[in-house]
């Protein structure tokens, strides 16, 4: 089941994209659709309820434009697509601070909805299916999902799990450990958005807010160094991640 979250003031758009949405989503599973008709809707909306999977956002409402709703979405919402909607503007850079996942145009014909929507879903789906890691703190065993994972680096004997502010462990503990070698770790979540950065610790890609020549940052506004070894390695892995968040 997906929760699917879709916000925009033109309640036709909105049983439009529901309807395209449901002729492509048979072979994916099934979907629960929150509509909301404001961005101020939707956020007053967010109290207490359980994340969304994907949320359609239009870009051009009253009173908040997507980008500003999007923003405040981010905050409590980090792992959720966004996916953007819009009849005349195009992604701007700050468009892409809050890391949408496509930007798709209203006037697309039906049939390039469907291409887009199917994308969509296919990677929702690769996400539900992503490997399972195992974090220990203070002797107990914490079962994860890729999503709740900054970054992991060496530890002694294993490797530390970094995890993010609004995971739903991250009360217990920021920090959990890993009994598996970093490397061997890394083989079974590295087609799942992370790269090395450094010979000591790989990054969820996911979560990377900018990057200059010697240094990346987190969302949460953590910096890691990119060690010279490493650096046109993660670059090229980088790109690859990104080519499929731009308008094509």
């Amino acid at each position: 089941m997906f929760r699917i979250a879709i916000c925009d003031d033109d309640g036709e758009f909105i049983f439009y994209l529901e309807k395209r949405i449901t002729a492509v989503l048979g072979e994916y599973g099934e979907a629960e659709f929150f509509e909301y008709h404001s961005g101020r809707e939707l956020l007053f909306d967010l109290y207490g309820r359980p994340e969304f999977d994907v949320l359609f956002l239009d870009v051009q409402m009253p009173e908040m434009d997507g980008n500003a709703v999007a923003r405040e979405f981010r905050e409590r919402y980090y792992s959720t697509m966004l996916v953007f909607c819009s009849g005349a503007c195009l992604p701007t850079p700050e468009t892409f601070k809050v890391r949408p996942y496509r930007y798709l145009m209203k006037q697309y014909s039906d049939s390039r909805f469907e291409e887009e929507l199917k994308e969509v879903f296919e990677h929702l789906s690769k996400k539900k299916e992503s490997p399972i890691v195992w974090g220990c703190y203070d002797k107990t065993r914490y079962k994860l999902g890729l999503d709740d994972i900054l970054y992991i680096s060496i530890a002694k004997r294993g490797c530390t799990l970094h995890l993010l502010e609004n995971s739903a462990l991250a009360g217990i503990s920021h920090e959990m450990f890993n009994v598996n070698k970093l490397s061997e770790l890394y083989e079974d979540i590295k087609d799942f958005g992370f790269a090395y950065a450094h010979n000591s610790y790989v990054v969820n890609m996911k979560y990377v807010r900018k990057r200059n020549a010697t240094e990346l940052e987190l969302v949460n506004g953590c910096v890691l160094t990119i060690s010279r070894s490493k650096g046109k390695e993660f670059d090229a892995a980088f790109s690859r991640y990104l080519s499929s968040k731009y308008l094509r």
